[in-house]
């Protein structure tokens, strides 16, 4: 759930933004399906780029898929564990 909600409010962020939706040279790809072998956003016609959790498996996983060749595709955001979480809406944490 957490990496999943974390995905999608990260993409959401950025395909919206005035910038990005004013540069043509950007494609906005991106999907609310987590796992999906698809990037989040082309940059011209193929440099492939992805929004996804800074921790060492989703990266992993990502640079395991063949439209990745360098880590400085991904854009990474930090995840947040059941503690920290707990402090920002309180609660026990997990």
């Amino acid at each position: 759930m957490r990496s999943e909600n974390g995905w999608r409010i990260r993409v959401g962020s950025y395909a919206p933004d005035p910038e990005v939706l004013a540069d043509s040279n950007i494609t906005h790809l991106g999907t609310s399906e987590p796992g999906k072998k698809q990037p989040d956003f082309v940059i011209g016609d193929s440099y492939n780029v992805d929004v996804t959790g800074a921790r060492k498996t989703s990266i992993a996983e990502h640079m395991g898929r063949d439209c990745y060749e360098h880590q400085d595709q991904l854009m990474t955001y930090p995840t947040l564990r059941g503690a920290d979480i707990a402090k920002i809406f309180g609660g026990a944490g997990e």
